[in-house]
């Protein structure tokens, strides 16, 4: 029953693009050699549909009574060795030159959607996720509902990347969700939409099952940037997940609270390298000074990455007693180290020696009684 449906769907599509409506490409399917590739893609035969949707696909401008045969190739997935020797399927084919053809493929998309079969319905989904078109939301919207998790997931993900404002009470919901990687996606997607209402969903994330969708609570909660989440991120600083102990020195970092800097202190002493780095990269950004010292004993940390954070945070804190101990960095073997030193040497004392250990050393003779420690 649904492939009569989808038969005569097609022949209404095929009519309905050639023959009405504004913005239709020009047809340039003008001989019967070239008709006759409409008709091989309408063919049962998956090896001729591929041979026809190969050829179209070299078409500068696919005309658009090509698009409802080339939904109809959607259904057959059938692998297939081309003339080319390339292996692939009219399904593989057709999706490809859909999605090139962009928003004119759009609406058609959506009409076949109402009637297409299980494979087609997903395969078409997934098409019109990758579009991101903004006149399919409520089509993402309801996906978030679908039976399919990676559809669910794709959707929540797309409505995010397209800053849908429509879409933040189904993304809400869909942290809800029976599967983590759908609540993942809708974590993200409410920290892009950035709006505070979605705090009473995302916190309780916190303590989600799934790490995944603990990392993308806490992102997000960075990037709503309100600092009423301040004190229920302390409470994860040190969980037992080292990803998500790095993301809340991050968002803790982006919030701006600075009662969250003695946590971040603790935090650069963490086991675990990119942890150290982010509680140094925040604290960089919450500007206090008390953080000097302890970023100065990070300076020795065996981890370059960790280094060039403390580095740089040295460097936003504006601390002057930070110079006698980033001058020995210039010696250092890694590039990076040496020239993120100088920098901020040259930035906290108005010199510019450059990478010149020497001279720098010189100057440090003659100027380190106005620093107050060197560790």
């Amino acid at each position: 029953m649904k492939s009569g449906l989808l038969s005569l769907l097609i022949l209404f599509l095929s009519a309905h693009y050639t023959c009405g409506g504004n913005n239709v490409a020009p047809k340039n399917f003008s001989t019967p050699r070239d008709k006759s590739l409409l008709v091989q893609l309408n063919s049962a035969d998956p090896s001729v549909m591929a041979e026809a949707a190969d050829k179209i696909s070299r078409l500068s401008m696919v005309p658009a009574e090509a698009i409802p045969f080339l939904i109809k190739c959607l259904s057959c997935e059938t692998p297939v060795r081309l003339s080319t020797g390339v292996v692939s399927s009219p399904a593989r084919i057709a999706s490809r030159i859909l999605e090139k053809m962009g928003s004119r493929v759009v609406e058609p998309l959506q009409s076949a959607l109402e009637n297409a079969g299980e494979r087609e319905r997903i395969t078409i989904e997934h098409l019109l996720l990758k579009l991101k078109d903004s006149r399919c939301t409520e089509t993402f919207i309801k996906l978030l509902q679908d039976s399919s998790t990676q559809l669910r997931a794709n959707a929540a993900s797309v409505l995010g990347s397209m800053r849908c404002d429509q879409a933040l009470e189904a993304l809400m919901k869909a942290t809800a969700d029976k599967e983590a990687s759908v609540r993942e996606q809708a974590a993200a997607a409410l920290g892009k939409l950035g709006y505070p209402q979605a705090i009473e969903v995302l916190l309780p994330l916190l303590r989600d099952k799934s790490t995944a969708v603990r990392v993308a609570a806490v992102r997000s909660l960075g990037q709503i940037a309100d600092a009423v989440v301040v004190p229920f991120l302390l409470e994860y600083v040190q969980d037992k997940q080292e990803a998500v102990r790095c993301q809340v020195a991050l968002a803790l970092g982006r919030l701006g609270d600075t009662q969250a800097v003695p946590y971040l202190i603790d935090s650069l002493n963490d086991s675990h390298f990119l942890v150290r780095a982010s509680a140094a990269w925040a604290l960089g950004n919450l500007g206090d000074q008390k953080a000097t010292e302890p970023l100065v004993y990070l300076l020795r940390d065996k981890d370059t990455e960790v280094k060039l954070q403390a580095i740089r945070a040295l460097g936003r804190l504006k601390d002057s007693r930070a110079v006698g101990s980033l001058i020995p960095l210039l010696q250092e073997r890694n590039l990076l180290v040496r020239k993120a030193a100088s920098k901020v040497l040259i930035n906290l004392t108005g010199v510019d020696f450059g990478r010149d250990t020497g001279s720098w050393y010189l100057w440090w003779e003659k100027n380190a009684a106005r620093y107050s420690f060197w560790p």
